[in-house]
């Protein structure tokens, strides 16, 4: 009985098992049950077996900014003291931020970061910082990963849709914060959009009993063996995500056309000029109709079809005639 038990555990659960949690785990677990809604408490375990080192770092900052005060507290007093003094504005998305606060959109962020203007950006040793930063944060850079990065400094808290797993209290503390803080250290910022898109994806890939039971014919027993199979499917101390949804391949624009395969195969246009190949079939395109009907019109006899003859004028035939008595 043990050597089957142990077989069916994951590879995290079989390291704890032997050698026990790191300090990362323990601080990532405590930071989840910190800030996940008490329903949300299900996914800790299987978000855990599947995420990385650098991504249970990232959740541990994330309940540290959102505990309160923690956020507020690395930003600068005299910061804070112009902030008090200018007041605060709300942007057109409805995010509260400082007035002295200039804004910037993604797309100018990343053409002011990867353009060299002159021989002092090369060598600027925090514009080089930044640019390793972006590479770290995405080695391919995306619209979603761009998206992500500048995601909490135009859009508030509390209308974001991966922000609805935590409870109230740390979306509240998280709205004080990010009234200063994604200017403050856009870094954190981006990386806390992360986490938070992270631990709302496998909050949806939950297995539900609603999901479940929807597939069950309803019948004398159907409730019972229903929660038994479910209490199988999706057990009480561990419970395995859903596979992931995989994005569909995005369209293609103007500025990259599509690259489609011919219409025609090389093998339909030599089968036109082998013998009998000309031959218009029930099923064949149009474009393959017309390279038959220019083959077979090389060979027919019949003027009206197409094919040769002699293309003359009255003034030819009258001047050949002339030239022949003359002669």
């Amino acid at each position: 009985m043990t050597g089957k038990g142990s077989s069916g555990l994951g590879p995290l659960r079989r390291r704890v098992a032997k050698e026990g949690p790191t300090q990362v785990e323990v601080e990532c677990k405590a930071a989840l049950e910190q800030i996940l809604r008490p329903s949300n408490f299900a996914v800790i375990q299987p978000w855990m077996q599947s995420a990385s080192t650098g991504a249970k770092r990232d959740m541990v900052q994330l309940a540290k900014m959102a505990s309160s005060g923690a956020g507020l507290s690395d930003i600068p007093s005299q910061q804070l003291l112009a902030a008090q003094r200018s007041g605060v504005v709300l942007n057109p998305q409805g995010r509260n931020r400082a007035a002295n606060v200039i804004p910037m959109t993604a797309d100018r962020a990343q053409a002011d970061l990867l353009r060299n203007r002159s021989g002092s950006d090369v060598k600027d040793t925090a514009v080089e910082a930044k640019r390793q930063y972006f590479a770290r944060y995405s080695s391919i850079p995306s619209t979603d990963s761009v998206a992500n990065f500048h995601r909490l400094k135009i859009a508030p808290v509390h209308l974001e849709e991966s922000t609805k797993v935590l409870n109230d209290q740390c979306r509240r503390n998280l709205l004080r914060w990010q009234t200063l803080g994604p200017e403050n250290n856009p870094d954190a910022s981006a990386e806390m959009m992360r986490s938070l898109r992270s631990i709302a994806s496998a909050v949806e890939r939950v297995p539900t009993y609603k999901e479940h039971f929807g597939t069950r014919t309803l019948g004398g027993e159907a409730c019972r063996d229903s929660l038994f199979e479910f209490s199988r499917v999706a057990p009480k101390g561990s419970r395995t995500l859903k596979e992931s949804f995989t994005r569909s391949q995005m369209h293609h624009s103007s500025s990259a056309p599509a690259i489609l395969k011919p219409f025609l195969s090389q093998q339909d246009i030599d089968d036109v000029k082998r013998p009998g190949g000309y031959v218009v079939l029930l099923n064949d395109s149009e474009q393959l109709q017309l390279r038959k009907n220019k083959e077979r019109a090389k060979f027919c006899k019949i003027a009206s079809a197409g094919g040769l003859q002699d293309w003359s004028t009255t003034a030819g035939v009258m001047s050949s005639e002339i030239r022949a008595l003359m002669v």
